[in-house]
Order: structure tokens, then C-alpha cells, then sequence
């Protein structure tokens, strides 16, 4: 039998998921998602982010973006390559690493969830731990990461070994 707190937070829990589903998906305003949960909207606002903080409300935005569909034909052409994903520029004034670690990360995931035994070699840089940050949790026993480094110098802004950690 569960104890009460745990009951309760997993009524939380769903009814976060709710809210969210219903904002997100169904398109509701969270005052609209309070009135139909029987809830204040200040509640509705808390659950709606304590689901996004759960990591389990995630952003697919299924649109042509012509210019990088071009540019990953050509270098996929000019380089023999038999996967290359080209992502929009956010105006960063520095790498886009936003951008690279949200496609690295579902990048990733789209590999692991397809089940199969992997061997997957990782490197190091800003850009692979910023798409291991934007990574949502996941099964991967079947999965194994080794490093492919041979050392580490104080050049790298993000440790490698701490990259493999989180891995």
C-alpha cells in the first residue's frame, strides 16, 4: 500500500502531465487549463513548468526549412556523406550552441531509441556537451560510449570525461 505523500505526488505528477498536454498539445491558455482542471491559474501555471522541468513536455517543430534541407544536400553530395543535418542560425554572437545541442541531442536520442546494440565513440568540445545538456533521460542499456580521447589538456572548455559521466 502507498503512503499518502507518495499518492499525492503522484496525483501531481499526472495532473501536471495533464495540464501541459492540455496547454501544449490542446492548445489551451493556462487560465483556460485552470478553468477546466478546477484549479487557480497560479496552480495551473506551477504544474505546466514543474512538467516542463520533468523534461516531460518536448518541443518538435515539423516545418521545411528549405535553406538548411539545400545545404545539407550539397554537403552530403560534395562529401560522400550518408547523414548531415544542417540547423537555422539563432543569432548567437558566438557558436550556436544552442542550436548544435538541441540537434546533437536529438540526434542521439533518435539513436538510442531505435534499439539496437551500439558502440558510440565519443569525442570532446562545447558543441557534444551542450547536446548531451539538452539530452532527455533514456533508456539505453544497450547501448555503450566509450571516449576517444587520448588525454585531456586545460584547453577545453568542457571536461570530456564529465561529458562521458553524463553519458
Amino acid at each position: 500500500m502507498k503512503s499518502g505523500g507518495a499518492t499525492n505526488r503522484d496525483h501531481e505528477s499526472s495532473l501536471a502531465t495533464r495540464a501541459a498536454w492540455l496547454h501544449y498539445a490542446g492548445g489551451l491558455t493556462q487560465a483556460q487549463v485552470a478553468k477546466r482542471l478546477g484549479l487557480t491559474s497560479l496552480k495551473a501555471h506551477r504544474l505546466i513548468t514543474r512538467a516542463t522541468q520533468d523534461g516531460l513536455v518536448r518541443v518538435i517543430i515539423d516545418g521545411d526549412v528549405g535553406e538548411c534541407i539545400d545545404l545539407e544536400q550539397q554537403l552530403i553530395n560534395a562529401y560522400g556523406l550518408d547523414y548531415c543535418e544542417v540547423v537555422p542560425d539563432l543569432d548567437q554572437d558566438e557558436l550556436p550552441l544552442k542550436a548544435l545541442g538541441i540537434a546533437g541531442a536529438q540526434f542521439l536520442k533518435r539513436e538510442i531509441d531505435r534499439g539496437e546494440d551500439m558502440l558510440i565513440g565519443v569525442g570532446h568540445g562545447r558543441t557534444l556537451a551542450a547536446s548531451v545538456e539538452y539530452l532527455t533521460r533514456t533508456a539505453a542499456a544497450h547501448i555503450r560510449f566509450v571516449s576517444l580521447l587520448g588525454g585531456v589538456t586545460r584547453k577545453f572548455a568542457a571536461n570530456p570525461h564529465d561529458v562521458m559521466h553524463r553519458l
